[in-house]
């Protein structure tokens, strides 16, 4: 669910970029590693909506 959390910004067409805040390496890499998986990819064609 926190992949689908990070990328839920980029729904939005006015959004062409997101500051995520970390505190260690790990969830640097953690939050880089979710938003490198397509989000159809993480939750199915149902998620990703065209308005």
């Amino acid at each position: 669910m926190q992949a689908v959390a990070l990328w839920f910004p980029f729904g939005h067409p006015a959004v062409t970029g997101v500051v995520i805040g970390a505190r260690a390496e790990a969830e640097v890499r953690a939050n880089v590693a979710a938003l490198s998986v397509p989000l159809h990819r993480i939750c199915g064609r149902n998620c990703v909506t065209k308005d």
